[in-house]
């Protein structure tokens, strides 16, 4: 008996056909998870800036307000930023040291792990952490107990992603105006 031929819209794919397409779909995947680690990243970053950016502004209207917390008005508000705990603490200065105490702490967040806690810029000098600080009805925004002037210029703490590399700046200004770029 003679073996059947196939015509060839019956013949099926071959071995190395298989490995080939499967070795396409294998790249496009690594290229499309790449790119969506990336963005995930990313969008991370953005969320951290954008929630210490939002406690800042709150701690300066709260300073602003004279609001209450554990049933005592503070002098003053603030953001204490570690960057040994890669965290920053809102705190009420009950003491008006202008400095955080543990016991004045509102709340604490910590950063993800790929987010980090970079490099704070005042006065021309880096530092690695340190209180903002808004003092009183008037806000007037602080750092490390020097008043925030034009003299001085902003203030700018820097968040790094250390996957993608990218970063974002957060700019505290005289008038207690507090920015992301």
């Amino acid at each position: 008996m003679k073996p059947k031929k196939f015509s060839p819209a019956e013949r099926g794919f071959t071995l190395i056909e298989i490995v080939v397409t499967l070795a396409i779909i294998a790249v496009i995947f690594a290229i499309a998870s790449t790119s969506f680690n990336r963005v995930n990243s990313e969008s991370n970053l953005r969320a951290a800036a954008e929630s210490l950016t939002s406690d800042l502004r709150a701690a300066a209207l709260s300073a602003l307000n004279s609001e209450q917390f554990q049933l005592q008005t503070a002098p003053g508000w603030g953001v204490y930023l570690d960057d040994t705990g890669n965290s920053y603490t809102v705190f009420a200065d009950f003491d008006g040291d202008k400095a955080y105490d543990s016991n004045e702490k509102f709340k604490t967040t910590v950063f993800s792990k790929n987010i980090d806690l970079g490099a704070i810029y005042f006065n021309s000098l880096g530092h690695t952490n340190g209180a903002v600080y808004f003092y009183d009805a008037t806000a007037e925004p602080r750092f490390k107990g020097t008043i925030i002037t034009s003299g001085t210029g902003d203030l700018e703490i820097q968040l790094d992603d250390l996957v993608s590399a990218a970063r974002k700046s957060i700019w505290v200004n005289p008038f207690a105006a507090v920015t992301i770029e």
